[in-house]
């Protein structure tokens, strides 16, 4: 089966929860398949090659994707989407999955779908609803019309958590969470506690690592944070001499090793998808504080004193979480890991290829 994959990131260019997850995807989905990714120009070089079994293919400039906040470019999901339907119109594939973010480019995809007659999934990781308002004040109308109409057109979707399974009105959905390389997490050895804390994400003002930054100074819990982003600066001057920042940390094995030497695994963000670092932590066998916000789809994998807490962002109540998370930390830990279990690579690409079978008959 010929599968083609639209998405304007890509990992490892681009570092991000939804681009890890299409690279875990297609490079197993490669061993049994011929993959096709269609992307901006991440690279140097040739505009199509192979790689981890799949074919990468550039079918636009490499347009930024974040402004100096940190928020997505509208001019960038525009000229991304300019060139799909150029491209892929001439492109053979049995089935094509549109990654939902940025929107534009499902328009002229569904086009080519049409054209071709070849059926199109598209991949959600968020639905965001009303919270394009709090995103973007009243010009968040916009976004909301924009998601509410390619909810609307898809064929097919493809949920990846269960919060945005429910938020979908396409009839024809399927839920297919994300997973870690379990192998690779548990080949590391890592018996020592260094941290009390570790985060590693993208430094932006919704994943609220300011509040983290405070309670970890007022506390003196031995932190690490791992990331960079827009808000960078700001958090190493707010940060005492407990919290250590690495910057960026390019290698998978050693964010897992410094996750493992850590107590609790912290991530307050306010809009998750998934949650791809806390399935991440947890798969370590360590135990996760989140938020328990309404866009938050990863504090699904926490129960509360079982594996973490899911908590309001106040900042003695996380306090707390982390100091009972220390306390129990064995049990929790232990906890943790076997929560994990259910999210098995295998079994969700063998899951997600099933559906893509179903839609070419």
């Amino acid at each position: 089966m010929k599968i083609a994959i639209l998405t304007d990131g890509m990992w490892p260019y681009f570092k991000g929860g939804k681009e890890k997850r299409w690279f875990e995807i297609a490079r197993r989905l490669s061993k049994n398949n011929d993959v096709h990714i269609y992307t901006m120009k991440w690279w140097k070089g040739k505009d199509i090659k192979k790689e981890n079994g799949y074919t990468l293919h550039a079918i636009s400039p490499l347009y930024s994707m974040y402004n100096k906040s940190g928020k997505r470019t509208i001019s960038q999901a525009l000229r991304f989407a300019w060139h799909v339907y150029p491209v892929l119109r001439k492109e053979e594939f049995d089935i094509l999955d549109v990654d939902q973010m940025p929107f534009f480019h499902i328009f002229p995809a569904l086009l080519v779908s049409k054209r071709r007659r070849k059926p199109m999934i598209v991949t959600w990781h968020e639905y965001w609803g009303k919270y394009w308002f709090d995103y973007l004040g009243t010009m968040g109308l916009f976004g909301f019309i924009i998601e509410k109409i390619s909810d609307i057109i898809a064929p097919r979707a493809v949920a990846i958590s269960e919060l945005t399974y429910n938020r979908l009105s396409t009839q024809k959905k399927d839920n297919v969470p994300l997973f870690v390389d379990v192998d690779l997490i548990d080949g590391i050895d890592c018996e020592k506690k260094e941290y009390d804390i570790a985060f590693d994400g993208r430094l932006i003002s919704h994943k609220n690592v300011e509040t983290l930054v405070k309670v970890a100074n007022k506390n003196n819990f031995k932190t690490i944070i791992m990331g960079g982003g827009p808000d960078e600066e700001k958090l190493r001057k707010l940060a005492k001499e407990n919290v250590t920042f690495t910057g960026f940390v390019q290698d998978s094995e050693e964010i897992f090793a410094n996750v493992k030497k850590s107590k609790v695994y912290v991530s307050l963000s306010e809009r998750e998808g998934f949650g791809i670092s806390v399935l991440q932590a947890l798969t370590c066998g360590v135990p996760v504080i989140t938020s328990n916000h309404l866009n938050n789809a990863s504090k699904s994998m926490i129960k509360n004193t079982y594996n973490g807490f899911a908590v309001d962002l106040n900042e003695e109540i996380i306090a707390e979480g982390i100091r009972y998370c220390i306390k129990h930390n064995k049990k929790m830990s232990k906890n943790a890991k076997e929560s994990s279990n259910r999210f098995v690579p295998e079994k969700i690409v063998a899951q997600l290829e099933k559906i893509y079978l179903e839609a070419t008959k």
